[in-house]
């Protein structure tokens, strides 16, 4: 992510690559079309697209992302999949740590 916030956009396509890699397998056990999982996955990338700016590049990427997906999965998740929303901050969390 430093890489990313210096410039790089190789290094940014990586980040969001990575990110998107363990929030999809939680979306596609859920959702029954890929164009779904493919919609949310873009919503939900947006918070840390526009929050990078308050990235420490002294301290890891996943624990400061983890906040910022999790409000946005159950915001966006809500209304679409209520019941599966409360499991995921379990899963993500887990995936992370």
């Amino acid at each position: 992510m430093r890489l990313a916030l210096a410039g790089d956009k190789q290094a940014y396509a990586k980040v969001l690559h990575e990110t998107s890699r363990f929030i999809r397998p939680f979306l596609a056990k859920r959702l029954s079309q890929s164009n779904e999982v493919d919609d949310l996955l873009q919503e939900i990338l947006l918070s840390p697209h526009k929050a990078r700016h308050t990235y420490d590049g002294e301290r890891p990427y996943k624990p400061w992302v983890f906040p910022l997906l999790n409000s946005d999965c159950l915001i966006i998740c809500a209304p679409i999949m209520p019941t599966i929303c409360t499991m995921q901050l379990t899963y993500l969390r887990w995936k992370i740590i």
